[in-house]
C-alpha cells in the first residue's frame, strides 16, 4: 500500500528507533503504526474511531500476530488507558487548514522536539 509522503516525512522526523515504545494518537488507518513497527518500535495506537482501528488493524495484522503493534478504540481523554502505559516517548501529527504537518516526540526526560 502506498505511504503518503506527510506520514514517511513524520516517522523519520521522529526518528523512531529500534526497541522503542511509542504511543501514536490518531492513528488513522495505521500507516504511520506500519512505518514505525518497520523501524524496530512497539506501538500502541489509539484512534477514537472503530472504523479506523479496524482498518489500521487490518494493514498491521502481522505486527499486532507479532505484539509489535497494539490498537484501541479510545479517546485520548481515557486516562484508563493513558495511565497503564510504559512508553520511550509519544508521537502524533497535526494538520491544520493550511495543511502544515506538526509532529512532536516527548521522551520521559522531558525533550520534546516538533
Amino acid at each position: 500500500m502506498a505511504v503518503p509522503e506527510r506520514l514517511a516525512w513524520a516517522v523519520d522526523t521522529l526518528g523512531v528507533q529500534a526497541g522503542e515504545r511509542i504511543l501514536e494518537i490518531g492513528c488513522g488507518r495505521g500507516v504511520a503504526v506500519e512505518l514505525a513497527c518497520d523501524a524496530g518500535a512497539t506501538v500502541t495506537a489509539i484512534d477514537r474511531s472503530a472504523t479506523m482501528i479496524e482498518a489500521a488493524r487490518q494493514r498491521n495484522a502481522h505486527h499486532v500476530a507479532a505484539g509489535r503493534a497494539i490498537l484501541r478504540t479510545a479517546a485520548l481523554t481515557d486516562a484508563d488507558l493513558l495511565g497503564r502505559l510504559r512508553l520511550d516517548g509519544f508521537a502524533t501529527e497535526v494538520l491544520t487548514g493550511g495543511d502544515t504537518l506538526l509532529c512532536v516526540r516527548a521522551r520521559p526526560e522531558g525533550q520534546v522536539s516538533a
